[in-house]
């Protein structure tokens, strides 16, 4: 098993190009599968585990997730379905706001403050697999979290190229960054602002090539995530 310690040389290796990311995810899945292995059976009597509370519903089986003291766990216990996630991972409290949209998404928000051996923290977040067992994975990039997903509720992140929704594929809300038609770019604070229902005012190219100012609204089709120009209101005189 992989230790804390290790995992921390790893991802200097992993920034300096010298080892796949992979390898290290691999490392830290097997890690967790062996820890819900180890917690997965409450030790308190099935037939009292109505006491704790609810959270969610097993992927597995479709019983009760309850909070244990130390571990998230089906109520049915380990025999009948096995399915667990440990309160704390690499010295992380995972929280049951996030162990519940685990359950219910799919996978959690990107989580800071998982802690090497060193004291050193890196980002990551939760998800289950196909066969319902909890993975661990290191974001692709760093996140910075712009706002909250107006489809699932989930955070928006902002990427390379877009502000993306973090709630899995089932969700699909992307706002690019770049509409290179019209000659627009969204930056972090007007992406803000569009996520929370306002406007925000862009520079962009018209149909004649010539640059100007406009105020924009976000229009989600549930398909499309489009930027509507909001035209000026005429007072009168």
């Amino acid at each position: 098993m992989a230790t804390t310690a290790e995992w921390e040389t790893q991802l200097q290796r992993i920034a300096k190009g010298q080892i796949s990311a992979d390898s290290f995810i691999d490392e830290i899945e097997n890690h967790v599968k062996n820890m819900t292995k180890s917690y997965s059976s409450p030790a308190e009597n099935t037939v009292l585990s109505t006491r704790f509370e609810a959270i969610g519903k097993c992927p597995r089986c479709g019983a009760e997730v309850r909070s244990y003291s130390k571990v998230y766990a089906c109520e049915k216990g380990k025999e009948a379905c096995g399915f667990g996630l440990p309160k704390n991972i690499c010295k992380k409290d995972i929280s049951e706001t996030q162990a519940a949209k685990l359950l219910e998404k799919g996978r959690t928000d990107v989580l800071k403050g998982f802690i090497g051996k060193s004291g050193k923290s890196f980002s990551a977040f939760l998800s289950l697999q196909d066969d319902m067992s909890v993975k661990l994975e290191l974001p692709e990039y760093e996140t910075k979290v712009v706002g909250i997903c107006p489809r699932c509720g989930c955070d928006v992140t902002e990427t390379p190229k877009a502000f993306s929704c973090c709630g899995g594929k089932g969700c699909g809300f992307t706002l690019w960054k770049e509409d290179k038609k019209r000659g627009i770019k969204v930056s972090a604070a007007s992406a803000a602002s569009l996520l929370k229902g306002k406007t925000a005012t862009l520079s962009a190219v018209n149909s004649k090539g010539e640059k100007y100012k406009g105020t924009f609204e976000l229009v989600d089709t549930g398909k499309y995530v489009n930027l509507r120009y909001v035209a000026k209101k005429y007072n009168g005189g």
